[in-house]
């Protein structure tokens, strides 16, 4: 189980931030390069996929990490089928 989150920890906070911060910059980077022309690109399409899958894997990482757990189910509820 992961540990809550600690919305009063500014320097939890901070980090959090830079990290979704990095990673919002190297999709905007990524997609940039991709609509550049071909001659002038920096990355190869290999590349555009690696790093985009990358930053976005990590964008979802931090999402769960801040989302609370689901409520649990309560006792009057039927279970899904």
């Amino acid at each position: 189980m992961k540990p809550p989150f600690d919305w009063n920890d500014p320097e939890t906070i901070r980090r959090f931030l830079v990290e979704i911060r990095v990673a919002v910059d190297d999709i905007d980077g990524v997609v940039l390069d991709m609509f550049t022309k071909k001659r002038r690109r920096s990355l190869g399409r290999a590349q555009h996929k690696h790093l985009y899958r990358e930053a976005r894997r990590t964008l979802i990482q931090i999402l769960e990490h801040l989302m609370p757990p689901p409520p649990p189910p309560s006792a009057g509820s039927a279970a899904p089928h």
